[in-house]
């Protein structure tokens, strides 16, 4: 049996969240999109179901995007990762890249939501 992606977008913004869902499935019909406004949302998702890829706002209530990336990974350790931020300083990016994680800037726009379906895909 054929199984479904699965994404995960965690956003605290209702309106950003959305669009990203909204686009995702315009364009990828045959995904199935989930969506979580912080991280403890996005780690009772991420245990129900099999995410395959997952774009994280670095800026969390509770938990930075970043912390959440970590934990999601000793969950699930096959999905792909995006990480949208401000610009950080250096010493996280280099964290980050060391993590295995793509970073895009905000703001989110639909060149940004094309590379991440590219990022996706590859």
């Amino acid at each position: 049996m054929n199984e479904c992606t699965k994404i995960l977008i965690v956003e605290t913004d209702k309106i950003i969240r959305a669009g990203i869902s909204a686009y995702i499935s315009e364009k990828r019909p045959n995904w199935l999109v989930h969506e979580a406004e912080n991280g403890y949302e996005a780690m009772e998702v991420a245990d129900q179901e099999s995410i395959s890829f997952f774009t994280i706002d670095y800026y969390l209530p509770t938990i930075s995007g970043l912390d959440l990336i970590i934990e999601l990974k000793r969950m699930h350790t096959t999905g792909k990762f995006i990480l949208f931020t401000s610009p950080l300083p250096d010493h996280l990016k280099t964290e980050i890249e060391v993590l295995g994680v793509k970073r895009l800037d905000k703001p989110i726009s639909e060149d940004s939501i094309v590379s991440m379906l590219k990022y996706f895909e590859s």
